[in-house]
């Protein structure tokens, strides 16, 4: 389970199967031509798991929290999870 990023490799696809024609409910005519194919593969997955720490591009911030971007995955961080910080809007003083 996860976000697929790449496949590696060349895929290992089976001989095709053809389906028989289904009747729909929703249609007088009737729907053929389908083909069912098993395919394997080798890929490179993004598998995130709780409370593991990703660097995120911050999108947005609102009074309820962080929105980001963890590559394909959306993230939001609630605001009473995160530490009291300052605006970045002001110099530091040193």
């Amino acid at each position: 389970m996860g976000i697929v990023i790449a496949v590696v490799g060349e895929p290992d696809v089976t001989t095709g199967v053809i389906l028989p024609e289904l009747d729909r409910l929703d249609s007088p005519s009737r729907v053929g031509g389908s083909a069912s194919f098993k395919a394997t593969y080798d890929a490179l997955v993004f598998v995130p798991f709780t409370n593991e720490v990703v660097d995120v591009i911050v999108t947005s911030v609102n009074d309820s929290g962080v929105f980001g971007q963890a590559g394909p995955l959306k993230v939001f961080i609630e605001q009473s999870v995160c530490n009291p910080f300052r605006s970045n809007t002001e110099p530091a003083g040193l």
